[in-house]
């Protein structure tokens, strides 16, 4: 199974700015569901959310970082959130 995931951050006015700008940059109306799957908040928060969406078979995942070609999202993904341990 496969899914596609965006990672936004943690500063929740940033992150509805940025999910803004990358839904307009697509022509995606404002209430696009690809929010809902969304990976927002700490560390811990985005790992858990990981963890649930691999309890429900997920296995593999497709990130797009909304401030592309900045990094500043990859480089908190990578040294914040994929370090965990797996479960």
């Amino acid at each position: 199974m496969r899914f596609a995931v965006q990672t936004w951050g943690t500063d929740r006015d940033a992150v509805k700015a940025c999910a803004r700008e990358f839904l307009q940059s697509r022509s995606l109306p404002d209430e696009h569901p690809l929010l809902e799957t969304a990976l927002i908040g700490d560390p811990a928060r985005c790992h858990d959310l990981i963890l649930q969406y691999r309890g429900v078979g997920v296995t593999d995942f497709t990130l797009s970082f909304a401030d592309f070609p900045a990094g500043e999202m990859l480089r908190l993904f990578a040294e914040q959130v994929r370090p965990y341990p797996s479960a």
